[in-house]
């Protein structure tokens, strides 16, 4: 059985294709809900404390903007803890030794990562098609070219989140170490970077300013050729890398 077979078999036989596709269609449905009827439950949740919350008036980029940051965080950890957890296969030093005396490390995570990157980005694409439905059903209608436009920021940056967590998958010991590594990256390091005025235009993010206008090219080319730098930086760092001691 070739190794595509296996990571195809793991994927669908367990929990994890379906806690991607259950994450993400979830955001997808409940975001635009709660952005057509936010203000009805700031209201009624404020009415009997004095709150003066004021939302904006719901409108189609708000409802996207809303899915497209939820599935690049909630949505982006749950695919980073899949990959992590697909490509370290150094973690346990008895699976280490069955997978990598009948093949190269490197041949080992060529399909991990694509199988994981592949889900990832279907299930996102499923998540945006309900966050869709539901923003036009809701409030109004949505061009294609913006959907288009959503579609290729937020696979740009969960493409990068998932070139990361291989990395941290090879260079780490540990699934959860790898995890937190990449975690602590995109949750931390990421936001603090793009509070920089002079690096905000270029730091990746899920959803960018202007987005249903036009796409802004230069954080989702950035983040796909980090994504590329990454991967190209774990396949040479596993290339190299020794069998882990017992």
């Amino acid at each position: 059985m070739s190794a595509w077979r296996v990571e195809w078999l793991r994927l669908v036989r367990t929990p994890r294709l379906a806690c991607l596709l259950l994450v993400f269609t979830f955001l997808g449905l409940a975001q635009p809900v709660f952005v057509r009827y936010g203000p009805q439950i700031v209201e009624r949740l404020g009415a009997g404390g004095g709150a003066g919350v004021q939302l904006p008036p719901p409108s189609v980029e708000q409802a996207l903007t809303a899915y497209l940051g939820q599935a690049g965080g909630l949505g982006m950890l749950v695919a980073v803890g899949i990959t992590v957890a697909a490509c370290a296969v150094d973690a346990s030093y008895s699976l280490a030794v069955y997978y990598r005396t009948r093949s190269s490390l490197v041949a080992q995570l060529v399909p991990r990562l694509v199988t994981a990157w592949a889900a990832a980005v279907a299930a996102f694409t499923l998540g945006l098609g309900a966050a869709a439905y539901e923003t036009v059903v809701l409030i109004d209608p949505i061009g294609p070219a913006a959907l288009a436009r959503c579609w290729a920021a937020g696979a740009a940056f969960l493409t990068l989140a998932c070139a990361g967590a291989l990395l941290a998958a090879v260079l780490s010991r540990s699934v959860l170490a790898g995890f937190a590594c990449v975690a602590g990256t995109f949750m931390v390091v990421v936001p603090l970077l793009s509070a920089l005025p002079t690096l905000r235009p270029w730091v990746p993010t899920p959803a960018p300013a202007g987005l249903l206008d036009a796409l802004p090219w230069r954080p989702v080319l950035v983040a796909v050729a980090l994504a590329v730098a990454l991967v190209a930086a774990a396949l040479l760092a596993a290339r190299d890398k020794p069998l882990p001691r017992h």
